[in-house]
């Protein structure tokens, strides 16, 4: 065979693989392209329809999240101007604590007003521990020589202890200068300039409101203050000495109250004994009353049996007469002699003699 020939055949035989080998190829390149275009398509719709689902989300989460944010903000917006309303509050509050702190400090250092401020804490503390009729307020006192004594609060006690005066005091100026001294020695001087005060305070309240005769032998002093109270007690223990010896007894808010709170138990003991003394005192007029009932009682007792005995006697009287008028009806007459005695007994209340029976 003709090489060429051979060389033609084989040509058209590789020519035609070639187109088979490429149709083949082909056809599965289309196919291969139409599968990757159906599932890049599937992809894509499934892509899409995630990003529908996630952007539906997303925007239902950011009006959520818009709202959630509206509400914060206007809570915010709510509490800052509660805020600033505090803040207004607070600063109207802190000037009004200033001008009361002003205040105090006026009174504290006005004598006058510092006097006021004590009296009227005294009254607090009386009113409420005592009834009425225990107390009374700038009670007057007239002396024998023409003067007169003014008490704070003068309690009406009975005997014993009988009438308390109580004087309000309170050396505030003198306790400030203790604590604000700056050094050791400028503090034991203000120590023993309120230590002096203190002792002269006692001396005038015993000189004033201990009267023979009228109070009780001891007074009070009021201090309307705790610190200055335990300032007084421990500054030196010769202001405790004045105290008992002058019979004037410091009292703060704390010991008054309960001073007061006993002294209102005792007189409550005290009324009820007095009470039943007076129960007492009336059982026994009782008793005298039915100890003469019964005398009486038996003095009637006499007298009435003495009556009833008479009161036999008549009838026995009475019977006889009654039986001789009968025999005379009878027509006896040896009744007749002695009818006038019959009469003559019977009005003297003696008994017939027996020959009338």
């Amino acid at each position: 065979m003709d090489p060429l020939y051979i060389v033609l055949i084989l040509g058209g035989l590789l020519a035609a693989g070639l187109v088979v080998y490429t149709m083949t190829t082909r056809n599965q390149l289309v196919r291969t392209l139409h599968e990757m275009d159906q599932r890049q398509k599937s992809e894509a719709e499934t892509l899409r329809q995630a990003l529908d689902s996630g952007l539906s989300k997303g925007r239902e989460e950011a009006a959520a999240r818009s709202k959630e944010n509206t509400e914060l903000i206007a809570n915010v917006r709510e509490r800052l101007v509660a805020i600033s309303e505090f803040k207004d509050s607070v600063k109207q509050s802190v000037s009004d604590l200033n001008e009361s702190v002003t205040g105090v400090k006026r009174i504290f250092d006005n004598p006058n007003k510092r006097g006021l401020f004590g009296e009227s804490q005294l009254k607090d503390i009386v009113t409420t521990a005592l009834p009425n009729e225990l107390y009374e307020f700038q009670h007057r006192y007239d002396k024998l020589d023409g003067g007169y004594v003014t008490f704070d609060c003068f309690l009406k006690l009975p005997d014993p202890p009988g009438p308390i005066g109580i004087d309000a005091k309170f050396p505030s100026e003198l306790y400030r200068n203790i604590a604000e001294a700056t050094t050791p020695d400028a503090q034991n001087e203000a120590r023993k300039q309120f230590e002096r005060e203190i002792k002269r305070l006692l001396g005038d309240i015993a000189d004033k409101y201990i009267i023979p005769e009228v109070t009780s032998e001891f007074a009070l002093m009021f201090v309307p203050s705790e610190a200055i109270f335990a300032e007084i007690y421990s500054s030196s223990p010769s202001v405790t000495e004045v105290s008992h010896k002058r019979r004037v007894y410091i009292v703060s808010p704390s010991t008054l109250m309960a001073a007061l709170n006993t002294i209102r138990s005792v007189v409550n003991t005290m009324n009820v004994q007095r009470a039943a003394e007076q129960v007492l005192k009336g059982l026994a007029e009782v008793a005298k009353d039915a100890e003469r009932l019964q005398k009486r009682t038996e003095d009637f007792q006499k007298r009435l049996s003495s009556v009833l005995n008479k009161t036999d006697e008549v009838v026995t009287s009475s019977r006889k007469i009654n039986e001789r008028v009968q025999k005379m009806q009878g027509g006896n007459t040896e009744s007749l002699t002695s009818g006038e005695e019959s009469t003559t007994l019977l009005s003297n209340g003696q008994e017939l003699p027996d020959r009338l029976t």
